[in-house]
């Protein structure tokens, strides 16, 4: 299974509803690939999150394009390395990639605060 938690509508995605799609996953021994919800300020709670929700679930997690963005938040980058490792010796299957470049790319529409992203779009 793959999601973008950055994204609508799946910014949206409650704890309840990821663990039941995750236990489908589990059962059939697939990956769960997932952009994280946060990759700026917030970037160690979304760790948080998906490492938990694997965790919980027993699925294979792939955390896609891993990064901290924002020179700010760039002290987060060992704190989110040290989480993966810690997971990797509490047994869990977990895996990240990285793409080689300086720049990201994305909508400029999955920018904008979930608030905005809830309203009917007319």
């Amino acid at each position: 299974m793959s999601t973008g938690l950055y994204y609508a509508p799946c910014i949206f995605a409650e704890e309840k509803e990821l663990l039941a799609l995750l236990k489908v996953v589990a059962e059939y021994k697939r990956l769960f690939a997932v952009h994280m919800r946060c990759e700026g300020s917030d970037s160690i709670a979304s760790f948080q999150e998906v490492l938990s929700l694997a965790e919980r679930t027993g699925v294979r997690l792939e955390i896609s394009h891993l990064k901290v963005i924002g020179k700010k938040n760039q002290h987060l980058v060992d704190e989110a390395l040290s989480l993966i490792d810690q997971a990797h010796e509490r047994g869990l299957d977990v895996q990240f990639d990285q793409y080689p470049y300086c720049y990201g790319s994305t909508s400029l529409f999955s920018l904008l605060p979930p608030s905005y992203l809830r309203l009917p779009r007319e």
